[in-house]
């Protein structure tokens, strides 16, 4: 098993890299800038720190041309508890590091610094082998794990997943940290609060906004008889077409009885 543990100084994203496969994999510098300008402007107007966890695990699988992505955020008690995801195989995965305390993610976490696997195929050691059956069962043979960090603070980590064995750049890797270290910004600057408070607040309120939007997805997908990353994507679809947060929409699914789908605006 290869597997890299980097330091945060980096290269910039302009020169083109590779995937093992030999299929070329680039951060362009205009799909990154497209998502610099989106986060830009959410830093300028009010914003639900859910949105923003969604919205980074979105924009990182376009600027890599990644399979798939998810955050963990630190409990306030030096765990990790999974928060937000592309999709369910990747939830799957992240929920087994948070439980196991083993896995890319939580070295990133734990370390400061960025974990790459190119191969999880390839991966031996034995606190990881829960992780490595999951993540092959979900389909999934590369991953990058990304610090969040606010100074000496260590608030989660951003993994990024490949379906092919994939080599991580130094370009995939510093584009991956700019997009979390913009997140990782939205989570300090969310209010006016004092530091400590701040943290802690944004970092508990993205996790219970979890479990609302967990819900929501679950009733969609029962009453509809769609998956739960469609449920998801309705969610998010319905939010963003009414300019409404990702929570308060789940919120409403929940309790007062919307009923977002493809064909309709409930």
């Amino acid at each position: 098993m290869r597997t890299t543990l980097r330091k945060r100084a980096l290269t910039g994203t302009s020169q083109k890299t590779e995937r093992c496969a030999g299929v070329d994999v680039m951060p362009t510098d205009q799909s990154l800038l497209a998502v610099l300008t989106r986060f830009s402007r959410t830093l300028t107007n009010p914003f639900d720190l859910t949105d923003v966890l969604y919205e980074l695990s979105d924009s990182v699988v376009v600027v890599l041309e990644a399979s798939g992505a998810g955050v963990s955020l630190d409990d306030n008690h030096g765990n990790l508890q999974f928060a937000a995801s592309t999709g369910e195989a990747v939830a799957n995965i992240e929920i087994v590091q948070a439980s196991g305390g083993a896995g890319p993610c939580h070295r990133a976490f734990t370390s400061g610094e960025p974990v790459s696997v190119d191969d999880v195929e390839a991966i031996t050691d034995a606190d990881w082998a829960e992780y490595r059956k999951v993540a092959l069962d979900e389909g999934f043979r590369s991953v990058a794990g990304i610090p969040m960090r606010f100074g000496e603070r260590r608030l989660g980590a951003l993994n990024v997943y490949d379906t092919r064995p994939r080599t991580w750049s130094d370009d995939d890797i510093a584009a991956a940290t700019v997009l979390a270290d913009i997140a990782t910004a939205c989570i300090v600057h969310a209010n006016d609060l004092d530091e400590s408070r701040q943290l802690n607040s944004q970092l508990q309120h993205a996790l219970d906004n979890r479990v609302l939007i967990e819900q929501a997805k679950g009733i969609l997908a029962g009453e509809q008889g769609i998956s739960l990353d469609t449920a998801r994507d309705l969610l998010k679809s319905h939010a963003r077409g009414n300019h409404a947060t990702l929570r308060s929409i789940a919120d409403a699914v929940v309790n007062l009885g919307l009923r977002p789908g493809p064909d309709r605006r409930a």
